[in-house]
């Protein structure tokens, strides 16, 4: 939830800490849900004292008179401030200013999970437009429509768009190591490498949503962790003489699960992430690709 300033170079840090990342991405996502009559468009953005990040795309949206039921309105939502929004310059009440329009609501940040008050929000048939990503890093952009009972349901849409994680978001620090010298030892099926296709690292993500990746240097090699700091769980690979060994600990085995789900994404023909459908009927987006 940030705005590029079309004054800063992309990655400089904003008053709020937020950095701003360059419009490409914006314009990328932009078109995919147009504006259409007695639709308003709320673009997500704490940054109170930017609103220029579609016009830096190259996106700019007219304003009408406030209030109207037919026109493209741009609201944008101003910091944690959930239930106010600005158009130009007056604040108004999502709640009930614009309680009989359909929004189409842009994300932009990365999200773990999707808000329920993103869909509480939307009347159906509303569009919601939001990045899911996760702490491997691999992201996609998600065009959800909001039901009468409501939950959502949509496809990815490819283009390997990313934002920066919404501030909510972002991983625990790694803090102080566990004993990677204790667990259970395997021979790995799969190496890290194969993580550094986008596709697969999206599949790896979906297994592990809260694993974070680092290197380091031990005992003279390289060992590549997997780490679930919030569970303790783990897993460590490294690689001597042309072959790959696992050891893994805590209450599951992150590469177990990694391992498994591509091997079903492969065996189902690896599909491209913009055939996954998503389901949302709590915060946990159900992401599943054809077949599965």
């Amino acid at each position: 939830m940030f705005a590029h300033s079309d004054r800063l170079p992309t990655g400089t840090p904003l008053p709020d800490g937020i950095s701003t990342p360059a419009p490409w991405g914006l314009r990328r996502m932009a078109p995919y849900p147009a504006l259409a009559p007695s639709y308003a468009r709320v673009e997500l953005d704490p940054v109170t004292q930017t609103g220029r990040y579609f016009d830096a795309a190259g996106q700019a949206m007219e304003m009408p008179g406030h209030g109207t039921s037919t026109g493209d309105v741009r609201v944008t939502v101003i910091g944690d401030r959930a239930f106010c929004v600005r158009i130009d310059s007056d604040l108004l009440d999502w709640r009930t200013d614009y309680a009989r329009l359909r929004y189409r609501v842009f994300a932009t940040c990365g999200l773990l999970t999707v808000p329920r008050a993103l869909i509480e929000q939307t009347r159906p048939g509303g569009i919601v437009l939001v990045t899911l990503c996760g702490w491997l890093y691999s992201s996609e952009l998600a065009r959800l429509t909001v039901h009468q009972d409501g939950t959502a349901s949509g496809r990815l849409l490819g283009g390997q768009v990313s934002f920066m994680l919404a501030r909510p978001h972002l991983p625990p620090p790694l803090g102080l190591l566990p004993d990677l010298d204790e667990g259970d030892e395997r021979p790995a099926v799969l190496s890290p490498d194969a993580l550094d296709d986008w596709n697969t690292r999206f599949v790896a993500q979906l297994a592990a949503p809260r694993a974070q990746y680092v290197t380091l240097t031990r005992e003279g090699r390289t060992e590549h962790l997997f780490l679930d700091v919030g569970t303790g769980a783990r897993a460590v690979l490294w690689e001597h003489h042309g072959r790959w060994t696992v050891r893994q600990n805590g209450p599951s085995r992150i590469w177990d699960t990694v391992e498994a789900h591509i091997a079903r994404w492969r065996d189902a023909g690896a599909p491209p992430l913009e055939e996954f459908e998503i389901t949302l009927t709590s915060e946990q987006p159900s992401i599943t690709w054809p077949s599965q």
